[in-house]
């Protein structure tokens, strides 16, 4: 497997900065299963526990994943109408991103 050229701490840095983005989504529309398992996987990230980039990059396959996450008020979500495009965009930027940075930084732990 390729080897990140960023070192460990940098990725774990960014990695972290981007899931607090996502928590902080997922606590304004009040959507609590993800935003308890994503904090699960922060905590373990943020104290050096291998398993939580396990369990963030576990929680991205297969039907009823992280991918699936429609942020809209018909799922019981807290948010208007007109936000829901603009939610979701960025919700599924950071998403992306969180995965992307998930994969580079568990290579390094590999």
């Amino acid at each position: 497997m390729k080897e990140s050229s960023r070192p460990q701490a940098v990725l774990r840095a960014e990695l972290l900065a981007i899931l607090a983005e996502m928590l902080l989504i997922l606590e304004q529309v009040r959507e609590e299963h993800w935003r308890t398992w994503l904090s699960t996987c922060r905590s373990e990230i943020e104290s050096w526990d291998e398993q939580g980039v396990r369990r963030l990059l576990g929680g991205y396959g297969g039907m009823g994943s992280v991918n699936d996450l429609s942020l809209h008020p018909l799922n019981g979500h807290q948010l208007a109408l007109e936000e829901v495009a603009a939610v979701n965009g960025s919700f599924d930027r950071l998403r992306s991103d969180a995965y992307q940075h998930a994969q580079e930084l568990g290579r390094t732990l590999d």
